[in-house]
């Protein structure tokens, strides 16, 4: 059912406005011109970087200063704004200058959001990259849908990748990979990861389990019924179960070399069993070489 004007929801997107910001600009441009939804583009202008007990601090306070580093970054937004608006035909895109704290205006927008795109500085070949501050901000606090992109991460033959456990919790996720999938015209993965230590006693004594292959199959099985619900929906994605034993945070960024992006749950619902919104999402996203869709509940 179409979201009538009032409940139409944007698609917001964080830059700074340096290059490696346009990754994720683009991305969601694409999206919103694929699902009809405008787009709003927001920058943030910092604080003032001088001890507060000088005189250039007083000057720089001053109305006039704060007013044209104001005037200046919305020129650089708009800039930004015009290139999305000729690279994305129909694609209605605002734009906010806020100012002060980036991570809690994109935290506040993320509220009426559909869901909230970011960037993550770094090179993708550097796997101890760190995260930036805003980045790590709106991804441990953002409300819904939270997708951090890594510039020049884009792998035009891969497919999309998710993490499913219990896929009954999965609905969400599940629907989420496929629209990407869908859109993105590539197939799609449903990967599940097991650990013989998720089969540990009370003592947190691993059990070794000899019939790795029933219990394999088995998990395909599940996983196979889970997909058949949305073939009707989505009947032109090709959807295939992969089952593999590893670490869920080492075999996601492992793959997230070959995907075009992967979708992951959050604090386990729907992800890999205990997929936090803390430490785990925060290593996929800090070290995936693939945009990262992490898909957490909304509040009612």
């Amino acid at each position: 059912m179409a979201e009538s004007a009032q409940t139409i929801r944007p698609i917001v997107v964080g830059t700074d406005l340096q290059p490696a910001a346009r990754a994720a600009a683009d991305w969601a441009a694409q999206r919103a011109q694929y699902l009809g939804l405008p787009l709003l583009l927001v920058t943030s202008t910092p604080g003032i970087p001088i001890p507060p007990r000088t005189s250039v601090y007083e000057a720089m306070r001053s109305p006039d200063y704060l007013t044209e580093v104001k005037a200046r970054a919305g020129r650089r937004l708009e800039e930004e704004a015009v290139r999305l608006r000729e690279a994305h035909p129909g694609v209605t895109v605002d734009t906010l200058v806020s100012e002060g704290d980036a991570a809690g205006v994109l935290v506040d927008l993320s509220r009426t959001a559909r869901f909230t795109v970011i960037g993550t500085h770094g090179k993708p070949d550097i796997t101890a990259r760190l995260l930036g501050g805003v980045a790590e901000g709106v991804i441990s606090n953002a409300v819904g849908t939270v997708v951090a992109v890594p510039p020049g991460a884009y792998h035009v033959s891969g497919p999309v990748v998710t993490g499913i456990d219990d896929p009954d919790r999965a609905h969400d996720v599940l629907r989420i990979a496929h629209t990407e999938a869908q859109f993105s015209k590539r197939p799609l993965v449903v990967l599940h990861a097991w650990h013989e230590a998720v089969f540990g006693t009370p003592y947190d004594v691993p059990v070794l389990i000899g019939a790795t292959g029933a219990i394999e199959g088995e998990i395909r099985e599940v996983m196979a019924e889970a997909l058949a619900r949305y073939h009707a929906q989505f009947d032109d994605v090709t959807a295939t179960v992969d089952v593999v034993e590893g670490n869920a945070r080492d075999v996601l960024v492992d793959r997230s070399r070959s995907a075009s992006s992967l979708v992951i749950g959050a604090r386990g619902k729907g992800g890999f069993l205990g997929l936090l919104l803390g430490s785990t999402s925060r290593f996929v996203v800090r070290h995936s070489q693939c945009p990262v869709i992490v898909v957490r509940p909304r509040p009612a």
